[in-house]
């Protein structure tokens, strides 16, 4: 499971944020007041987040059935706006598009969900411009959950269930890696995760 690509990009992203200069806690909080100056962890999950995004693309750039498509900052079609495309990617057998913004916190506060939801909404129009001939696949994926039979809590189901109405799917790790054709389970991806939190508090 951990010679995939997606992990390895992760092994290796997670040993470089733990040899930079992360910011310390400060004066003013609690934890300072308890413990003195730490590495931030806020700081440290705000960076992987980044790298959440590098692992996905690695794994499908060494994927011969996929091909990336363009993503980052785009001007929309027939409109002055621009938005960033966090993941967009091509099945090369089938055709299919598939674009998703990614969240690692599917905690998102009141305002941020339909935000999140209408920029999703936007793009995915902007994309079916784009590329008309080809199927979308839209939406939101979480990669902190690694499927939704694993959410017990109320508070984050009801959260999914906002964005469904709204008209954008959720999907999770599994999902994902459904896509992309390779396999694991909820215990070996979970594990793989408590790994990546030793490296980064090293």
């Amino acid at each position: 499971m951990n010679n995939t690509p997606f992990f390895i990009k992760g092994i290796e992203e997670a040993k470089r944020i733990s040899k930079e200069k992360t910011k310390l806690t400060e004066p003013g909080s609690l934890k300072y007041l308890f413990w003195g100056p730490e590495k931030s962890e806020q700081s440290i999950v705000i960076q992987f987040g980044q790298s959440l995004q590098r692992m996905v693309i690695h794994e499908i750039e060494k994927n011969k059935n996929f091909s990336m498509l363009q993503s980052g900052v785009q001007k929309l079609v027939g409109m002055k706006k621009k938005k960033d495309v966090d993941l967009l990617f091509k099945n090369n057998k089938t055709n299919v598009i598939y674009y998703r913004e990614l969240k690692a916190n599917i905690e998102l506060d009141t305002e941020k969900l339909p935000a999140t939801s209408d920029k999703v909404k936007l793009l995915s129009k902007h994309l079916k411009q784009t590329y008309p001939n080809h199927e979308l696949d839209f939406g939101v994926l979480c990669l902190s959950i690694y499927e939704k039979d694993n959410i017990k809590q109320k508070k984050i189901l009801n959260k999914i269930k906002q964005f469904e109405n709204s008209g954008v799917n959720i999907s999770f790790a599994k999902d994902i890696f459904d896509i992309l054709s390779f396999k694991t389970t909820d215990k070996e991806y979970y594990e793989y995760w408590r790994k990546i939190g030793k490296i980064l508090r090293s």
